[in-house]
């Protein structure tokens, strides 16, 4: 998306029509979001797994100059934060992995070692 398309996407999505916000206040994000997560998936594991997957996607390849960059947890348990489950995904390849159209196999990828053989 270019700079401009994001900056307007942003502003529609913020007060009113944030999913945070409740009755003129935003909703407490910390909680909710450490009780799915764990409070071990931090900013600083996140930008940990980027680094060593070279800041880019493990499916694509895209550097996250068009799309952002997300790690994604490779057996879908939120609360598995362990290094060997994460993996950097573009937005597009996550949500296209979460939608079943993008397999989930991270094995190749991350051990450059077919998990067939």
């Amino acid at each position: 998306m270019s700079p401009e398309t994001r900056a307007k996407l942003s502003e529609l999505n913020s007060g009113v029509n944030c999913s945070f916000y409740i009755d003129g206040r935003a909703m407490d994000r910390s909680a909710e979001y450490y009780e799915a997560y764990g409070s071990k998936f931090t900013q600083r594991l996140k930008n940990l797994i980027k680094e060593r997957d070279d800041h880019k996607c493990l499916k694509c390849g895209h550097d996250g100059s068009e799309f952002l960059l997300h790690v994604h947890h490779i057996d879908m348990d939120k609360m598995n934060n362990d290094e060997s489950n994460l993996a950097t995904v573009c937005s597009s390849c996550h949500g296209r992995i979460h939608a079943g159209s993008l397999d989930n196999n991270f094995v190749i990828q991350m051990t450059g070692k077919d998990a067939k053989k």
